[in-house]
Order: structure tokens, then sequence, then C-alpha cells
């Protein structure tokens, strides 16, 4: 074997040892060690090293293609949380329509944190008429929403009803009446929990808006990222980086099985929205989506990209519905109104 061969094969063995530690990244707690979190973070970029590492044997070592196939075929059930198929679907379910919205809104920041007033109300008009974008949509979940998100989400005059708790930043509108509603209290005001029965049509859903614990990485570990220097600052940011999201991803599994006890003894329905800051390929994914119908698995198409930051190609907001929920459609609004792309869904009930 050649020397550049030998070198290949290495990195490739390195790729597949990655790959293979990411598939266990939704089975190991985080409690535990979030040493595997990190590779399932980045799937989607070995999965596509895995593919690129069979196409240079193909042409050179066709036999070693096996080992990136082999590696691949061992965790294909994955693909789909970050991949979909399903195309541009025209039917329409002849059951009970709800369609629904997620959105984290930054609070708003892009027009909020302007100064020039002419600008900015130049800009809080382009904002509210993205709003109104939102006019089909039944039942609206939003996070890191601000007292402006609220403002300006009330003065387009589309949801008749609304459950919002003071100094929390999780909401639900909704055009069905709320018939009762409350809050999964995470201990802080920025991420938390609230949750609605929904009168739809003879049927009570129950919805809930949730935004887990953030990872808050700082402006000054962003552009390691970014620029990918490898100095000794570089280490000491990316050690630090690891500690949080340890420490943070430790919390998301807390909040995520909280979650899921109430949903599950709720007795209604459900569809659980939200920024759950973390990828599919998580143990918190795992915990919230067991047993029900993820939005993008069963009607999206292309990368599921949901979030517009540093790290290319991160899916972490969802729409889950149980499985009295049909899925039919997907929606990723790619817009600039905040670093969160705005997903819709339709959902129905036989």
């Amino acid at each position: 074997m050649k020397l550049y061969q030998k070198l290949i094969l290495i990195l490739n063995v390195a790729v597949i040892i990655a790959t293979l530690f990411s598939y266990l990244s939704p089975q190991i707690p985080p409690t535990k060690t979030a040493f595997f979190a990190i590779f399932g973070l980045a799937f989607p970029w070995l999965f596509f090293a895995n593919v690129l590492f069979i196409l240079v044997w193909a042409i050179n070592k066709p036999s070693y293609t096996l080992l990136s196939i082999i590696c691949l075929a061992i965790g294909f059930n994955n693909v789909d949380k970050f991949f979909g198929t399903h195309g541009i679907q025209d039917d329409r379910p002849n059951k009970k329509e709800l369609t629904v919205a997620t959105f984290n809104m930054q609070l708003s920041a892009n027009v909020v944190y302007i100064n020039d007033t002419e600008k900015k109300e130049k800009e809080k008009n382009r904002y509210l008429k993205f709003l109104k974008s939102f006019k089909d949509v039944d039942v609206f979940c939003g996070q890191e929403m601000g007292v402006y998100s609220h403002k300006w989400l009330n003065e387009t005059n589309i949801f008749e009803h609304n459950h919002r708790i003071e100094n929390k930043s999780t909401a639900i509108y909704s055009k069905y009446p709320i018939v009762a509603s409350g809050e999964i209290n995470f201990g802080t005001n920025v991420n938390s929990c609230v949750w609605a029965d929904i009168q739809f049509n003879d049927e009570v859903v129950r919805v809930y808006s949730a935004h887990l614990q953030s990872n808050r990485i700082s402006g000054k570990e962003s552009q390691i990222i970014e620029e990918g220097k490898w100095e000794k600052e570089t280490f000491k940011g990316l050690r630090d980086m690891f500690s949080k999201y340890q420490q943070h991803s430790s919390t998301r599994a807390s909040q995520a099985q909280l979650i899921r006890n109430h949903s599950d003894q709720s007795g209604k329905p459900f569809i659980i929205c939200g920024d759950f800051n973390d990828p599919p390929q998580s143990y918190v994914y795992k915990t919230i989506s067991k047993d029900l119908n993820d939005s993008f698995r069963c009607a999206g198409s292309g990368i599921g990209t949901s979030f517009n930051g540093v790290i290319p190609a991160l899916r972490i907001d969802y729409i889950l519905g149980d499985k009295a929920f049909d899925i039919y459609t997907h929606k990723i609004l790619r817009r600039g109104e905040s670093d969160h792309f705005p997903l819709i869904s339709l959902l129905a009930l036989p």
C-alpha cells in the first residue's frame, strides 16, 4: 500500500471510530459523560465524511469501501433525523387539521436593539409583516419571547388566545380557546416550559412550548469555533466549552425527563414544540421524542437545519406529536429574523 493510501486509511478509521461514538450519544446519559454527545453533534459531517471515503476508495482500492459502508449501515436508522427525503406533498388530510408553528424569536433582538429611530421603525414594520406570515397557523409556540415579541405578535391580531407567564420567555398563542394552562418549572426565567390545553373542535389537545437549557457559549468561544486557530488559548477555550456542555447537557436531560413525565400523564393527545438546544443524535432528543412522531422525520425534506449559527447543519428545534396525530407537512422558514428558523407543521387527528 502506498504512503498516501495509508494516510487515507488512518483518517478513515478515525472517522469511523468517531461515527460509532456518535451512535452511542443517545444511549449514554450526559450525567455520566458528555464525551459521546460531542460526536452526536458532529453526526451529519461524519456521515458526509464516510461517504467521501467511500468515493475515494472506489477509485483507489474498491475493497476498502466496505469500511465506511459497514459503518454507515450500522447506524442507517439515524440518517432520517438529519436528512429528509419526503419532497413536496400535495395531499391534504381529510381529518381534523391543526397547523402548528414553533419559533425561538431571540427576543426580537434584530429590531429591539437598533438605536437609530428611523431605521428601527422601518425594521419594526418589516418584522410585523413577517409575523403576519403566520396567519394560517392555528397554534404558535414561542421561545425567547421578550416584551416586544409579545406586543408585536399581538398586533397581528392572528391569535385570539394566549398563555404566557410574566418574566418567562416561553408562550403559546392559539386561534382556539385555551381551557387550562400551566408551567413545568425549570427554576429559571430564560429556559422554561409552558403548556396549554386547547379546545380543538370536539377534542382537547395539550401543547407544550419548551426552551431547554442553553449552552451559553460566550463570544470568545464562538470566535474560536469560527476562526479555528490552534493556539494555547484555543485549547483552553475548548476545555471550557466542553465543561459547560457537560454541565448544561445534564441539566437538559433532567428537563427533558420532566416534560415527558408531565406529557405522559396528561391523558390527552399532546404536541411538544420548542428549542431543545440538542441535536437529534442526543440523549435529550431520545428522551423527549420516544414513541412520538417528529414532524421532520415524517414530512421533512433536505437538511433539517433550524439554527443559523456558527455550527452548520444544526437541528435543535422540533415539533413532536404523539401517536394520535398524523403529520403531513414540515416547513422551515429560512429567514434572518432570529438565530433560529421558524418551523411550521400540519398535524391531524382522525
